[in-house]
């Protein structure tokens, strides 16, 4: 039963399906299919794959995005310690105008 569902291309036809090798009343074919079977569809498991394939490419927007920001928050802390070096090497003070 399982295989004729999964080879069924949508809910409509897996029913038809049942019904024509198994013998099934309309009732109980949509009885087998509302046991969560009707996801056993190629279509239903097409609409599954294509979800899983769309989360997989926002997980990896997310992770470039990750590393992104992780690369310019390394650069602005790189850029920070080197404005404070050659601030204080200078001989300068927050005080100071001039350093401004």
């Amino acid at each position: 039963m399982v295989a004729t569902i999964r080879a069924a291309q949508d809910a409509a036809e897996a029913g038809q399906q049942l019904r024509s090798q198994y013998g099934m009343s309309e009732q109980q074919s949509e009885g087998v299919l509302n046991l969560s079977l009707r996801r056993l569809t190629s279509l239903e498991a097409r609409k599954l794959q294509d979800e899983a394939d769309t989360l997989n490419a926002r997980c990896g927007r997310l992770r470039t995005a990750d590393n992104t920001l992780a690369e310019v928050a390394l650069r602005v802390c790189k850029q920070e310690a080197d404005v404070s070096s050659c601030f204080w090497a200078s001989g300068q003070t927050c005080s100071d105008d001039a350093a401004l």
